[in-house]
């Protein structure tokens, strides 16, 4: 119910509510500094969390995407003379997230865009419309998912979905038919409107029509390889669970 810190910093004293209990907890703020490097960004840990490191090809990939979005963002037809400032609009991040492999939910969104218009207010005191590329890299290590969507993923989706299904079992039994898979995607969690699930599609596989996309019978194997796009994603979970 109450939390204090005592006057030297060394304890925390935090009383509870209904058990009535005081509890002193001793502070050790050594762990939390890090030895300061004069040649070292304060972004340095993070780009270490990344794959191949700050001088590895994902990095790189970032690089090329965050000066893509710049351009983007003040149209990719312009011939204005460009004005390269280092940041990003607020709104470009979902894109340059998913182009990196990972796909936020709306909400998720919404709460990585709060969290980076707040990431400079205790120096600026107000809220910022953008984010530079140190920001970024930060909010991105620290919001994509430890592990990707896999086969396993797609299953357990197809068998809480099954409730309207035709087969009544769980794994690759799993399957829907079509009206109901699009039922499920329209109006379910995060819908999608008609004309969003078409993009989808078309950039997914570059077709629309949604009888030549999705079969009569749609199981999770056949949406995560031939929608999706898995790759051998049987072979890869066979091989692992060997």
């Amino acid at each position: 119910s109450a939390m204090g810190i005592s006057w030297d910093g060394r304890w925390m004293i935090t009383a509870g509510g209904a058990d009535l209990c005081v509890h002193m907890t001793k502070i050790q703020t050594e762990g939390l500094r890090v030895e300061e490097d004069p040649d070292a960004a304060q972004v340095d840990p993070f780009m270490d969390l990344l794959e191949g490191g700050r001088d590895g090809a994902f990095v790189q990939e970032i690089v090329d995407y965050f000066y893509y979005a710049q351009l983007r963002s003040q149209g990719e037809d312009s011939k204005a003379p460009r004005q390269i400032s280092g940041s990003v609009p607020l709104v470009e991040v979902p894109n340059l997230v998913r182009a990196l492999g990972y796909y936020p939910s709306e909400k998720e969104v919404e709460y990585m865009l709060h969290e980076a218009s707040y990431m400079r207010f205790h120096e600026t005191k107000s809220v910022s419309g953008s984010i530079d590329f140190d920001d970024f890299i930060r909010l991105y290590v620290n919001h994509r998912p430890v592990f990707g969507v896999g086969k396993e993923h797609i299953e357990q989706a197809f068998a809480a979905l099954n409730v309207m299904g035709d087969s009544g079992e769980g794994g690759e039994g799993s399957k829907l038919s079509r009206e109901q898979l699009l039922y499920a995607l329209e109006n379910l969690g995060e819908s999608l409107s008609r004309d969003d699930l078409e993009q989808c599609l078309r950039a997914l596989t570059g077709k629309v029509d949604l009888d030549v996309v999705f079969p009569a019978s749609v199981g999770a194997t056949d949406f995560a390889e031939n929608v999706l796009g898995f790759e051998d994603v049987g072979d890869e979970v066979d091989a692992s669970g060997a």
